[in-house]
């Protein structure tokens, strides 16, 4: 049977959880149990939502983890971007899509200039920008509480390089120049890829997701403020994660 794609796929994924996680409750009050998952009825929405993490690149490490928790830490950031959007604690996501995109700042923990799924000369010219290709030759690895869920993912399959670009000038450009102002970029899908079936995350885990860089970044470049943004599309269930359990926060009555 061909797999389903898009929202009709979503759908189906995040509701047989939920379903899933009904079950546990009620098969846990028949034995007389407190249910497992009681979330907070009256705080419970359902909606699509993305999670969004980075980490600054060094020349000196070529393995870096983007924590997609709230209270993570991701490698050689110790302060959180403007842009980061992480996973708290009470909710679940379910991740449909992932992008991963080249980032770099106007000026030392300045504003984002651009975010770009391949070496692009508009920002980053000169005889070596070539070399950049490393950041797409590695492998990623999705993992909750230390435990790969995907122990391998393609980061390759993340690079697409625009058919109109922005040319590279050595000198001023003049006023009656008509040109595009940047590479073409289509914010709905380049730079993303397909999660088939899916990653569920618990707010409550530590959920990251790692790269191993294949070649060393010692000699690309790295300079300043660039980093690696890593995005996740998909569904967000709000105070439906483990920490609102009952016994926690809504204790369910043992039946007697």
């Amino acid at each position: 049977m061909q797999a389903k794609t898009g929202s009709a796929y979503m759908m189906d994924n995040y509701l047989s959880v939920l379903a899933l996680l009904a079950k546990q409750n009620e098969k846990a009050i028949a034995a007389g149990q407190p249910a497992p998952y009681t979330p907070n009825e009256n705080n419970q929405y359902v909606s699509q939502s993305f999670l969004c993490s980075a980490f600054k690149l060094s020349p000196n490490i070529s393995t870096y983890t983007a924590a997609l928790g709230v209270n993570g830490l991701s490698t050689n950031t110790p302060v959180k971007l403007a842009e980061e959007n992480r996973l708290t604690l009470q909710d679940l996501f379910f991740a449909f899509e992932i992008g991963y995109f080249f980032n770099i700042k106007a000026t030392n923990g300045g504003s984002t200039i651009y975010q770009s799924q391949y070496f692009t000369g508009q920002i980053y010219s000169g005889s070596n920008i070539n070399t950049l290709n490393a950041l797409w030759d590695a492998k990623g690895r999705f993992q909750a509480n230390n435990q790969p869920v995907t122990p391998y993912w393609d980061m390759r399959g993340h690079y697409e390089t625009p058919m109109t670009q922005y040319p590279v000038f050595t000198g001023p450009l003049l006023a009656s120049t008509t040109i595009p102002v940047n590479d073409e970029q289509y914010g709905v899908s380049s730079g993303f890829r397909q999660i088939l079936p899916g990653w569920v995350m618990d707010g409550g885990s530590t959920n990251e997701f790692l790269v191993n860089y294949n070649s060393s970044l010692a000699n690309i470049g790295i300079a300043g403020d660039m980093y690696m943004i890593i995005y996740l599309r998909g569904i967000m269930a709000q105070n439906c994660g483990k920490i609102m359990t009952s016994g926690i926060y809504n204790p369910v009555p043992v039946k007697k």
